[in-house]
This record gives structure tokens, sequence and C-alpha cells, in this order.
């Protein structure tokens, strides 16, 4: 007795026990979510929030490796490259917003000084 005593304590110490307050219709969902795979109330939600914690962890290597990318791309491009608002990165960056619009766009690119016309209108005229 005295060993399974022990033994029972081992395991508890490895499990975290919590209290979950959860609305009816989830309860429900869950409930028939059981039914349906022979599972217990408890493997569901454990295979549930396991699930949704690997696809957060994947997303978040992607965007780890994104800005890795965006990262590479910048020490390549060096002095060429313009700092942006996350706001302005296209859609598929910032999914949670909307895309600008084209004026908003227009009004985030870098201004040339002088003009990219005036530069090259002054070099043809050292070339003559």
């Amino acid at each position: 007795m005295l060993l399974l005593t022990r033994h029972h304590s081992v395991i508890e110490s490895l499990v975290a026990r919590i209290t979950l307050r959860l609305p009816d219709d989830l309860h429900r969902r869950l409930q028939d979510t059981c039914r349906r795979t022979g599972n217990s109330l408890n493997q569901t939600i454990v295979a549930a929030l396991a699930q949704a914690l690997a696809r957060s962890d994947q997303a978040a290597e992607r965007n780890s490796a994104l800005m890795e990318q965006l990262s590479h791309i910048k020490t390549a491009l060096r002095d060429m490259t313009v700092d942006i608002e996350v706001s302005r990165f296209p859609a598929q960056f910032r999914p949670e917003e909307e895309v600008p619009s084209r004026e908003e766009l227009v009004a985030s690119l870098p201004t040339l000084s002088p003009p990219l016309s005036s530069t090259i209108l002054e070099e043809r005229r050292e070339r003559v």
C-alpha cells in the first residue's frame, strides 16, 4: 500500500490540475467530440490544446524565418533598402490588417532628391 501511495504521488507531481470554465456551447461540442472519438473529455481538451500550440509554434517559426530572410535581403541590398512601418507590409506578412490603398502605398515610397528624371538629364548632358 505504501508503494502505491508513493507511485501515485510521483504521478500527481508530473501532472498539472486546473479548473476550466467553458461556455455551454463549447462544452457541448467537446462532449460530442468525445462521444465520436471515444476519448475522455480530458484527452480531447489536451489533444486540442497540443494541436493549437503546435500550430502557433509553426506560425512563429515561419514568421521568424521570414524575418531572417528580410534581414538577409536588407544586408544584400544595403543602402538601397528603406525601413517602412510594419503596417505597410504586404497582406501576407500582416494578415490581421487590410491592404493599404494605392494612395497610401505611393505615399509610403521614399522621395528621391533630386528626382530621378533630373539626375538622368544631368548625366546625359555630361556625356554630350
